[in-house]
């Protein structure tokens, strides 16, 4: 590699179009600073400062990574910032073919793919080549061939959208010409979208932050959910229209604690997220002022979201509930087609009422003239919610039915009699017949077990 290759590089970096924004990644900018100090022929030292901080960033990229990687570690890097980029291209391609898009830009992006290509072409095995051979004096060995990173696989479920990325990675990397790999490209856009809702599964909406990546959703399926198989059904019915673009309702989740509603809408995201369009976004209570600001950043994209409140309830003097009102049905703004709301409440009209509100008679002094209308108000938000689904507590006999199939579940042999029996102990010590108080029990049960404890004796009260 001579010095004018670098400089050529960096000219062709610099006049990126369609993919510029790849030049705001942090590791991206120390490989740019490394490769002008090295074209620039800067001093020894400047020259390996900026390595030193490049691989710095690479090396917690490369080997703290929960993903395989394809090719070296740069490579690898590169390769996820085209998949990651939020463009022009990307952003157009979530919707059409290369076909139904301007030839101008097809020809932008051929030539920034290609540059990106060449970015690849420099190895880490090829840039530590260079090092040994032009510095060979430091015989230092950190220029050691080949170049390896292992990635810290297998550590847990992770909120990356399925093997498409890995597919598309290997694709890229094996083709001697990235501009001819554009119909690929557009369709991995197409599936899976781009920029931070093509990276991630789950999002939590914070005020005055915007949008955060969940890195670990919670891994639970609905194959993991036992029971309340009617439930279940009416929600992944009303999902499964909306992912598929046809017309679909609002879900209230509402009924008893540790019944499952919080858990069937994260399962969803596996089921449909998982090399599809899914997403789910989570807002607080405190967030629901946000929801217009939310809604105008999600409906410019392909995706199918789910924008999910979990526990949602509200008391007499709280007024957060007409913004929700507002959005599913009634404001000025509706609500974007590639958006729908689901609610969890273990209330099913979510605004507090009190037995006042339901009087009969006359006002009373100091209360409100037209109560009826009051009423009316407080019961409105639910009525909103095209779908209303019902978790009510177990009875004795489903409730072991959970305990069973959690135990199969999980491995655990035991006398049927005997695990039922340690199981109606502990709902009864703890918080009553649930699926939550269910999986509890096995959970304890099982870390008791791993440990080598016998459990023969154990009553299930502490």
């Amino acid at each position: 590699m001579e010095l004018k290759k670098f400089s050529k590089l960096l000219f062709d970096l610099n006049i990126l179009c369609v993919y510029r924004g790849v030049l705001n990644d942090n590791l991206m900018r120390g490989y740019l600073d490394l490769i002008r100090g090295l074209a620039e022929e800067e001093s020894i030292e400047k020259i390996f400062t900026k390595y030193g901080i490049f691989m710095n960033g690479l090396l917690a990229k490369a080997e703290l990574s929960k993903y395989p990687v394809v090719g070296d570690a740069w490579q690898n890097h590169v390769l996820d910032l085209i998949l990651w980029d939020e463009n022009t291209f990307s952003r157009k391609a979530e919707y059409l073919p290369p076909s139904k898009m301007g030839a101008t830009l097809i020809k932008m992006v051929e030539e920034d793919l290609r540059t990106l290509q060449d970015v690849c072409s420099i190895t880490l095995d090829r840039l530590h080549m260079y090092f040994k051979k032009n510095f060979s004096w430091l015989n230092k060995a950190v220029f050691h061939d080949p170049v390896e990173f292992k990635p810290m696989l297998d550590v847990g479920k992770t909120g990356f959208p399925g093997e498409k990325p890995g597919e598309i990675k290997e694709g890229l990397l094996a083709s001697r010409d990235w501009g001819q790999n554009i119909p690929q490209l557009s369709s991995y856009y197409h599936d899976m979208g781009c920029g931070i809702f093509g990276r991630y599964l789950a999002f939590r909406w914070s005020v005055g932050e915007g949008f955060l990546p969940v890195e670990n959703p919670d891994p639970i399926t609905l194959d993991n959910l036992v029971g309340y198989g009617d439930q279940k059904k009416a929600v992944l019915n009303n999902t499964e229209q909306f992912v598929k673009g046809f017309p679909a309702n609002n879900v209230l989740l509402y009924g008893d604690r540790g019944t499952g509603k919080s858990s069937t809408v994260k399962a969803l995201i596996h089921h449909f997220g998982r090399g599809g369009r899914l997403r789910l976004i989570e807002v607080s209570q405190d967030g629901l002022i946000d929801l217009p600001r939310v809604m105008a950043a999600l409906s410019g994209h392909a995706q199918r979201f789910i924008v999910f409140i979990d526990d949602l309830s509200f008391e007499e003097y709280e007024t957060q509930y007409k913004h929700l009102k507002a959005l599913l049905e009634g404001g000025v703004e509706t609500r974007p087609d590639n958006v729908v709301v689901y609610a969890t409440s273990n209330r099913r009209h979510l605004v507090k009422e009190t037995f006042q509100d339901r009087a009969v008679g006359g006002p009373v002094s100091g209360e409100d003239i037209h109560p009826q209308d009051s009423l009316e108000e407080k019961i409105s938000l639910a009525d909103r919610f095209g779908v209303v689904v019902t978790y009510t507590t177990p009875d004795q006999e489903t409730y072991l039915s959970i305990v069973e199939e959690l135990a199969r579940e999980e491995g655990i042999k035991m006398d049927p009699q005997e695990l039922r029996s340690r199981a109606l102990r502990w709902e009864m010590w703890h918080n009553g017949r649930s699926g939550r108080t269910a999986s509890q029990f096995i959970q304890d049960l099982r870390g008791r077990m791993n440990l080598g404890e016998n459990v023969d004796g154990w009553g299930g009260g502490t």
